[in-house]
């Protein structure tokens, strides 16, 4: 072996001993012909954004592998220890991603072009300096050895694919390097992907071969999808009788509009069919050839599984090949179906063709990884996994070129507090500027946020209007909105809802409840937190016990072990949802906000504390949902809502006190606001008067020096600290985990899980096994990972405040922390509510677990956690 290092002999990957196996010029020339495979699979107006030289750049992504700092990270490399001794290694740079930015900056041509070298920078999933023009050279121990071998790789880069950018990149192409970036990290994972390029991989001069391959690759993962063509809106959602399934007014509208990438605003109340029209809008504008591919985000886990199925069968309608569809959040992974194949159903005449659905294998295996599930051509999941592209969180450039060119519908708007919905505006400048069209939904938006929404594409609203519903339009690229109204009213007639108050300290609430229920209504009860939830349960089960099933009654919140929480929500979606054929005589469900909205639940009567108007609005859409038969003195639709007992005239401190919990949950503006408009009001006309509703209720503000005054004082603070706080966290920010909800959220707590066993684990010095209440007892070696264990820890852990268990963490064993972090294995004895912890030797509260109620907590020292006004507690 030579003392003279050459390029042959650096290396980029190792093999599964720890042996360098494949060369750094040898994983760049792979990974530069992939790069010009995908620049050319792009839409026309997304390759537009690509600059010239892009493969040449993302070629060199690992230059920076030539440099002492990474070379030294392989003890088995032949060179090591020659190349130790000559470098200093004191604040050696490692990141060999800085090194290429570094490096390269000093060979462009253009010296303006130098902010493309961010995404090379980027391509590990964070950007080591910003979006910064120019860095400092990176230290290299004074090893001179290796900037002859970068400039030779380089030099052979341009020689193979051309020179690198010249074109400037300003302070206004932000949205362009986030992109490249993407894309760059897109061809790296396909080219270190040992299954398709093996480390032992040798044609690096074989252009043809490995481009050859890429198309192979993509065809395999289903990446560019087909459509049938020029279909209707009855072949795509009433195939067996199209000709007898028309658009309402507001789909054909939103259809006719839909004939370029932009904004689309779709503000309709509930059960008018907008999830249907924003997916025919969709439908329309791919087989317009504006764009390809599709993210439905909704606010909850929930919502979105929900709807996952709907989306399945209107693509399998729509697609015209076998391809992919995705669901895509925190705990997908659980669903047996988080990923899936779309097998089109074929034409008569076409009935001799064969699917292999074997053909869908390599597909589903590689979008099963939760950083990959977006690159899927059609997927559903929460808003979260979508503005992690737009947040400095890790690999939101690989989400943000996942989105690119894609129809992004955005489900119940309003739902989203200041922060997020500043998230939200940036992702709609940023997805407009690179293709996508944004399609928003709302029954309950104000025209505040209309406008910031129009504000965010970039226009203006020439006029204002009170038409509702409404659809607003910003194709890309103007200036100026177009609102686009007429005559959208729904079938059915107008639903007078009578409005009523009650205290919820009231001593004839639950027995009234109770009357209603037993006279054969199906009365749905929506509180504010977990704890008021178990406490209408546990007052009401008595007053039922006699006379009403226990199928009949329930309970649905978050703190219930998840595979309960699951058959919980489909038992009662089966109730009361449209099909009228399951509906019972007489029923009680008892919910906290998992019902408020995309859940089709139907009520008889409603009951609902005090929030915000437009969440108010979206409770009374479960009431009288669907056109069942009412029983006796339910025909007309009324609404109950628990006003607490404050006296608004009271101190700013006593008025807090009074609001507690509700507080918590929602601004007190917001509640202040909601309880002095309904205190005018005796019944609301839906739809007609969603608007005005909505409008006047947001209008009411208190007077100067009284004592609610101090909490518009604190909303406008509250607005303005939640808006700055967005804009800190800017996509070249500071790296942050890519965990949904801990960045997208404002002010989320941080939360732990307590996982219900039958008996303590049975712990032996070579296998540890544990019996879960629900599902099959688990074996694991310790050392191992077991995907079927996490799962199954998973699905019997019950979330609740970190704080509450965060004492005893540190006592877990590390097969625990591996499977499932911040988690307590609780035992359940079945004739006991009592939960013992496995691994706590004390405690600072002691739990208890009803089948019937979920958890419940108290203090050690035996006084009862106050759930009214314990602030903590606050999320649901």
């Amino acid at each position: 072996m030579s003392n003279r290092l050459v390029l042959a002999d650096c290396w980029a990957k190792t093999n599964h001993l720890g042996q360098p196996s494949l060369k750094v010029e040898t994983h760049s020339l792979i990974v530069g012909r992939i790069a010009e495979v995908l620049v050319e699979t792009l839409l026309p107006s997304i390759k537009a954004l690509i600059p010239s030289g892009a493969s040449t750049l993302i070629a060199a992504h690992d230059i920076g592998k030539l440099t002492p700092g990474f070379q030294l990270k392989c003890p088995l490399w032949d060179f090591y220890d020659v190349t130790f001794t000559q470098t200093h290694q004191n604040k050696l740079e490692t990141n060999h991603a800085s090194v290429s930015q570094s490096y390269l900056q000093g060979t462009l041509q253009n010296p303006e072009a130098t902010r493309w070298l961010v995404a090379t920078g980027g391509h590990h999933g964070s950007y080591p300096h910003g979006y910064r023009p120019r860095i400092t050279p990176s230290n290299e121990g004074e090893n001179p050895h290796f900037l002859p071998l970068r400039d030779q790789l380089l030099a052979r880069l341009i020689n193979t694919f051309g020179p690198l950018p010249t074109e400037p990149a300003t302070t206004f192409d932000r949205h362009r390097v986030h992109l490249l970036t993407g894309l760059t990290i897109f061809a790296d994972w396909i080219g270190s992907n040992t299954d398709w390029f093996p480390l032992g991989w040798n044609q690096e001069t074989e252009a043809d071969k490995i481009a050859r391959k890429t198309r192979e690759i993509l065809e395999s993962l289903h990446f560019l999808p087909q459509l049938k063509r020029k279909l209707t809106f009855g072949q795509l959602f009433n195939p067996s009788a199209p000709d007898h399934f028309q658009p309402r007014p507001l789909q054909a509208t939103l259809i006719k509009a839909a004939d370029t990438p932009g904004l689309y605003i779709v503000e309709a109340p509930m059960g008018l069919g907008k999830t249907e029209a924003a997916l025919a809008a969709a439908y329309q504008l791919w087989d317009l050839g504006h764009n390809r591919g599709l993210y439905f985000a909704l606010p909850t886990q929930l919502t979105s599984e929900r709807i996952n199925a709907r989306i399945h069968d209107f693509l399998n309608e729509g697609t015209d090949v076998t391809t992919v569809q995705t669901l895509i959040h925190g705990n997908a992974w659980l669903n047996d179906q988080n990923v899936r194949p779309l097998s089109p159903r074929l034409e008569e005449n076409q009935d001799n063709r064969e699917l292999d659905h074997n053909d869908t294998d390599e597909a589903l295996r590689w979008f099963s990884t939760s950083r990959q599930q977006l690159l899927a051509p059609f997927g559903t999941g929460t808003i979260d996994q979508a503005l992690l592209a737009v947040l400095p969180a890790r690999f939101a450039a690989l989400r943000f070129f996942a989105l690119a060119g894609k129809v992004v519908v955005i489900d119940e708007v309003h739902s989203y507090d200041t922060y997020t919905s500043a998230l939200i505006d940036r992702l709609v400048e940023y997805l407009l500027k690179i293709g996508s069209t944004v399609i928003i939904l709302s029954a309950t938006l104000t025209a505040r946020r209309r406008t910031e929404l129009v504000a965010a594409a970039g226009a203006t609203e020439t006029s204002t209007t009170q038409a509702y519903p409404l659809i607003t339009k910003v194709p890309f690229g103007e200036k100026k909105a177009r609102h686009l109204s007429g005559d959208f009213d729904p079938s059915a007639p107008p639903k007078k809802v009578h409005l009523e108050s009650a205290s919820p300290t009231s001593p004839i609430l639950y027995q009234n409840i109770a009357d209603k229920v037993l006279a054969g209504a199906n009365v749905v009860v929506i509180r504010n937190t977990v704890a008021l939830a178990q406490e209408t349960f546990h007052a009401l089960k008595p007053l039922l016990t006699a006379a009403i099933s226990t199928k009949q009654r329930g309970l649905v919140h978050s703190r219930f072990p998840q595979w309960q929480r699951q058959q919980n929500e489909e038992k009662w979606l089966t109730l009361l949802g449209k099909d009228s054929c399951h509906r019972p005589a007489g029923s009680l469900l008892i919910s906290t906000q998992i019902v408020e909205q995309s859940v089709d639940i139907d009520a008889d009567y409603l009951i609902t504390d005090l929030a915000p108007v437009d969440l108010l609005i979206q409770r009374i859409g479960r009431l009288h949902r669907h056109p069942h038969p009412r029983p006796a003195g339910f025909e007309k639709p009324t609404c109950l809502v628990l006003h607490p007992d404050v006296d608004w005239n009271a101190t700013n401190n006593k008025i807090q006190t009074q609001l507690a919990p509700h507080l918590f949950i929602y601004p007190p503006l917001t509640l202040w606001q909601a309880s002095n408009f309904l205190a005018q009001k005796n019944n609301i006309i839906l739809p007609n008067e969603i608007r005005r509703t909505l409008e006047d209720a947001h209008a009411l503000l208190p007077q100067h020096g009284s004592p609610a005054a101090q909490f518009l004082e604190e909303d406008n603070k509250a607005q303005t600290t939640q808006h700055f706080t967005a804009k800190q966290r800017d996509i070249f920010a500071t790296a942050i985990d890519d965990i949904e909800g801990k960045e997208t959220r404002y002010g989320i707590k941080p939360s732990g899980h307590l996982v219900l066993l039958k008996s303590p684990p049975e712990e032996r010095q070579d296998q540890i096994t544990l019996h879960f209440v629900h599902g099959p007892a688990i074996a694991l070696r310790p050392g191992d990972f077991s995907f079927p264990l996490a799962r199954a820890l998973n699905l019997n852990a019950i979330r609740l405040p970190r704080y509450l268990i965060q004492k005893n963490l540190s006592e877990n064993p590390d097969w625990l922390t591996r499977h499932l972090p911040d988690a307590l294995l609780a035992i359940c004895s079945g004739d006991t509510s009592h939960l013992v912890l496995a691994h706590a030797n004390t405690s600072t509260h002691t739990f208890q677990y009803h089948h019937d109620l979920g958890l419940t907590y108290q203090k050690c020292a035996g006084e009862a956690t106050n759930y009214d006004s314990f602030q903590k507690d606050f999320f649901f």
